[in-house]
């Protein structure tokens, strides 16, 4: 291969990383934007919002971890099924450690 091919297969390779990268933040972005928007709805204001973070993973591909001001040590997750933000699975706390069965989640939702 000449040093001319080697340098324009380099530069697609970066290209398309870059679009996967760029098209991946974009989508983490959107999906925190709409569950914030599903929050609202709920009824939340957004100073009972400690944060709202989007994690990459294998199933589902993209989850919404929300943490709220009263439970700081509990984490909530969200996904987009549907067309739709639910809340799924069990809370746990920061270290993703499944809580106490028998503790109550002020914010769980019945799905």
């Amino acid at each position: 291969m000449t040093r001319k091919g080697i340098i324009i297969f380099l530069l697609v390779i970066f290209l398309v990383w870059g679009a996967g990268f760029g098209a991946c933040s974009w989508k983490k972005g959107s999906l925190e934007s709409e569950v914030r928007n599903y929050l609202f709805k709920q009824g939340y204001k957004n100073e009972e919002i400690q944060s709202i973070h989007t994690r990459v993973g294998k199933a589902p591909v993209f989850s919404i971890e929300v943490i709220f001001v009263d439970e700081p040590q509990t984490v909530y997750y969200y996904r987009k099924s549907d067309g739709k933000i639910i809340q799924y699975g069990a809370p746990t706390d920061m270290e993703g450690r499944n809580t106490a069965e028998d503790e109550i989640f002020i914010h769980r939702e019945d799905n």
